[in-house]
């Protein structure tokens, strides 16, 4: 695979050859990190390379593009389809799991905006994917509530520690912990009412 520079603003095409390159909006770090990691995961590239979570699905297109797992032809069909899970959401805007952060007077914010997020503490909801396989085994269906905040326009659920939740835990108690997967691809705890996981 070749990788061709396309503009100033770091936008690459990523092609087995000129004519059958196409435009993915990734930094140039980005393209030379997964050239040389083949074995990377998408997130694992976005955590090392700090690029924005939402190019999720571009790392995705590229990996396969660079290694021959696909063709250019394939990602545009994708791209031009508007590729949508259950939800009807579009994939990259499902929400991704991080931890909230304390501001001014312990005000709750998202670490990705700064907006304050106290009134929203709920229990929204993921797409099971953001689980640990070992978690995710367990639950029979493709979302699951989490107990946290979350920031609509960063796409964002802040997962509330367990060692710091307000409510109790234990599986006869109503929210239990299991392994999130969170963007920066740590693997954390995390609450989910017991009911929706089998024991």
């Amino acid at each position: 695979m070749t990788a061709y520079a396309a503009s100033e603003d770091y936008w690459r095409e990523v092609g087995k050859s000129e004519s059958e390159s196409i435009e993915l909006p990734l930094p140039d770090k980005v393209i030379t990190w997964i050239q040389n990691h083949p074995d990377a995961e998408p997130i694992q590239v976005l955590a090392q390379t700090g690029a924005d979570p939402d190019l999720r699905d571009d790392v995705v297109d590229a990996i396969e593009l660079i290694h021959g797992d696909t063709d250019a032809n394939d990602i545009v069909d994708d791209q031009e389809e508007d590729e949508s899970d259950d939800l009807g959401e579009p994939v990259s805007k499902l929400p991704e799991l991080r931890r909230p952060v304390r501001g001014f007077n312990s005000r709750v914010l998202c670490p990705a905006c700064d907006a304050e997020i106290d009134d929203t503490l709920a229990a929204p909801v993921v797409p099971t994917d953001r689980l640990h396989a070992s978690a995710r085994a367990r639950v029979d269906g493709d979302t699951i509530n989490v107990r946290g905040y979350e920031c609509e326009d960063c796409s964002l659920v802040l997962a509330v520690d367990p060692s710091s939740a307000d409510v109790d835990i234990g599986p006869s108690k109503g929210w239990i912990p299991v392994r999130g997967v969170f963007v920066d691809g740590s693997k954390r705890d995390i609450l989910v009412p017991q009911p929706e996981v089998s024991l």
